[in-house]
């Protein structure tokens, strides 16, 4: 009797008289559908073993999502068919082995597992020089190796099933997400380090003062491109949407983080893309539309937290998330919150910013503090910093505190809010203040005389020198002949704006749609 109901009955063809001597085999292929049987017979030698049933059946148990499983089996060596239409499949049970490994799939015509005969798992062959990773156990099989290395391609969307997830750290080799989806990542407590991959849903949560990112904990000499987060994420230490920290020349590009993150921690960074620069580093043509919300920082941006000595590239990035942050002393910024040499340009926010300080709060639509130059930015986003009447408040519609270096083809449409009985405040609409006794300059920058402060630069200074620094009712040209870095183009030197009138009657950036 078949699955379907059918009856197949078996007779020999004609009739067999057997003999001593000879050897009666029947030979037998059974599927769910048919039974095909055929016969043999020849000599019996002299040693043969007894004849037994020969069976290359595996048992099955296929668990989905929904709560509902079958029970099923091999129809040849190494295929099994189950009724999965509709359903997503989280575990496929090994009934004679005691083994279930994790799938995550809902499209199962391409599942592919490589076990051996007692049941265990291993890496398939290589396809164009990457091993396919096509389910949960797959990826978590990374883990077992020592070190771990080699080169491996995502071949479907996975489902992580908001298991508990080991993170794969300590990441020699190249992870490519070959354009497909991780959902419902559950990462607890430990840091991440994963490369090239979308993560679509789940959580983020680390314990330990790690740097700690939802794509990779700590990037050295590597490049993280193409990647996306949608996971919240929690996390105390150097703590970025995309990665933790970023050093020896490590590029992060076309990265997006929507993300909400929180933190609780006086460390050294939290970002919407990356938390902390330990060296030079590059991050271009990223964006942020997460909120950012931490307790007890000290560097914030919407796209990095803090640089280090070394030189930071931030380059065509966008902020959109809100950020909020309260501590002791605090650097906060549109797109990074401290920075050290290094440059930003063609970068733009409109997130908005709120800082609560009980000591002092250094806050800039794109630097809250910076020792770099600063080339052809525009903030858009309000900025609401609170002192309490002993505090420091510091206040750009740019840049909070400079360094030295320059400020140029930068523009503000903003609006300030701060608490008036602050003991001290430094507010402008381009700079506050400046915190050394290094030359500075300030040129062809403009703010919105509605918006800000009703100067470029809040405090007097014989270091800095301002040329063309104008306010506007409306509308404003910059003047691309007298300053190259107003210069229309394709994202070249000179060449990073896109218009002066595309972003609501004001210039547009490059690259901006």
């Amino acid at each position: 009797m078949l699955q379907d109901g059918t009856s197949v009955a078996y007779r020999l063809t004609s009739p067999v008289t057997f003999e001593s001597g000879r050897k009666y085999t029947l030979h037998m292929t059974i599927s769910f559908t048919d039974i095909d049987i055929t016969t043999s017979i020849s000599d019996w030698v002299g040693g043969d073993d007894p004849i037994v049933a020969v069976s290359d059946t595996v048992r099955f148990a296929v668990h989905y999502t929904d709560g509902t499983s079958e029970e099923t089996m091999t129809v040849d060596t190494d295929t099994i068919r189950f009724n999965s239409t509709g359903k997503t499949v989280h575990s496929i049970e090994l009934l004679d082995h005691d083994t279930t490994y994790l799938i995550g799939r809902k499209d199962i015509t391409g599942i592919v597992l490589n076990l051996d005969k007692e049941g265990n798992l291993g890496f398939r062959p290589a396809v164009e020089g990457y091993i396919p990773i096509g389910s949960y156990a797959e990826m978590q099989h990374i883990n077992t190796l020592s070190p771990k290395n080699g080169r491996y391609r995502q071949e479907a969307d996975i489902d992580l099933l908001n298991e508990p997830w080991v993170p794969i750290s300590t990441f020699y080799g190249e992870f490519d997400g070959n354009g497909y989806e991780i959902s419902n990542i559950l990462i607890s407590p430990e840091k991440a380090t994963l490369t090239n991959i979308h993560i679509i849903s789940g959580s983020v949560a680390v314990s330990k003062s790690n740097a700690s990112g939802t794509i990779c904990g700590t990037a050295d000499e590597s490049v993280i491109e193409h990647c996306t987060n949608k996971a919240d994420a929690d996390g105390p230490y150097m703590f970025g949407g995309i990665v933790g920290e970023i050093a020896n020349g490590s590029i992060i590009s076309y990265c997006t983080n929507y993300g909400d993150i929180s933190s609780n921690s006086n460390g050294n960074g939290c970002g919407g893309i990356a938390g902390y620069a330990n060296t030079i580093a590059t991050i271009e043509f990223c964006e942020n539309y997460g909120t950012i919300s931490v307790n007890e920082g000290s560097s914030v941006g919407g796209i990095m937290g803090q640089s280090s000595r070394e030189s930071i590239y931030i380059e065509n990035c966008k902020n959109s998330g809100s950020i909020s942050v309260s501590g002791q002393n605090i650097h906060c910024g549109g797109i990074i919150g401290a920075v050290s040499t290094g440059r930003i340009i063609a970068c733009c926010n409109n997130g908005s910013i709120t800082a609560t300080s009980n000591g002092s709060a250094y806050c800039g639509g794109i630097a809250g503090s910076s020792s770099s130059t600063i080339i052809s930015c525009y903030n858009s986003g309000f900025i609401y910093p609170y002192a309490p009447q002993t505090g420091l408040l510091v206040i750009g519609g740019i840049v909070g505190t400079q360094s030295g270096e320059s400020i140029t083809a930068c523009y503000y449409t903003g609006s300030f809010s701060t608490n008036s009985s602050t003991y001290r405040i430094n507010a402008g609409s381009i700079l506050g203040e400046l915190n050394t006794t290094y030359a500075h300059t300030m040129a062809a920058c403009y703010w919105k005389e509605d918006a800000g402060f009703t100067v470029a630069f809040g405090e007097e200074s014989d270091y800095i020198t301002m040329t063309d620094v104008f306010s506007f009712n409306g509308t404003f040209t910059p003047d691309a002949a007298a300053h190259p870095e107003w210069g229309i183009g394709d994202g070249g030197t000179y060449g990073w704006w896109k218009n002066y009138d595309g972003n609501g009657g004001l210039p547009q950036l490059w690259w901006e749609e």
